[in-house]
């Protein structure tokens, strides 16, 4: 090896460490798994008890109606995240998208489902200043089989990342949507 090589293989090595946002694998833009569907039955509420400081209620509410169309094979539907009011987040109100890049679903038995996309999110710039705000999102759905009418199945599960245009994070959320609310079905597949 000579020393060139030798020291383009160590310079990484010397420079300095800079921390890296999370990393959302890479989905296909599609499964077209036969007739593959993410929607909501009744109005899910996701409550995460920890992001209740402050004053906030821990809440978000799920609206999503997605497919993949047999057609294009392309996304498409709409999701939108309302009354989001949780500690630690520079979003609230509304984070609605305006475009799905990506859904992929998974699994018969607790089919999941991941999406990403493109979206505009309140935040607020100024105290009582609402903004809207370009962002990014990923979201999950766990179909647990329960949510609409007790917990005996389990607690079908939510969650979300959402960065805006410059890669900060604006909003993020894992939790179970509440008995009796609403749950989420996905599509079950064989893949």
């Amino acid at each position: 090896m000579n020393r060139l090589t030798l020291l383009g293989l160590l310079m990484p090595a010397c420079l300095p460490v800079l921390a890296q946002q999370p990393q959302i694998p890479t989905l296909q833009v599609c499964n077209l798994a036969a007739g593959m569907t993410v929607a909501c039955s009744g109005k899910p509420v996701v409550h995460i008890p920890s992001r209740m400081p402050g004053g906030h209620t821990g809440n978000v509410d799920v609206s999503v109606q997605a497919s993949c169309d047999p057609v294009t094979g392309f996304p498409v539907g709409q999701l939108v995240l309302s009354g989001l009011d949780m500690s630690d987040s520079k979003a609230f109100g509304t984070i609605a998208s305006v475009h799905i890049d990506q859904i992929t679903s998974t699994g018969h038995d607790n089919p999941t489902a991941y999406m990403s996309g493109e979206c505009m999110a309140e935040t607020e710039s100024l105290p009582g200043a609402v903004t809207r705000t370009p962002c990014h999102f990923w979201i999950l759905f766990a179909d647990t089989g329960g949510n609409d009418t007790s917990a005996a199945q389990g607690l079908d599960i939510v969650s979300f990342l959402v960065f805006d245009k410059s890669g900060n994070r604006i909003a993020y959320a894992t939790g179970p949507v509440i008995t009796g609310s609403g749950g989420i079905a996905v599509t079950p597949t064989l893949n």
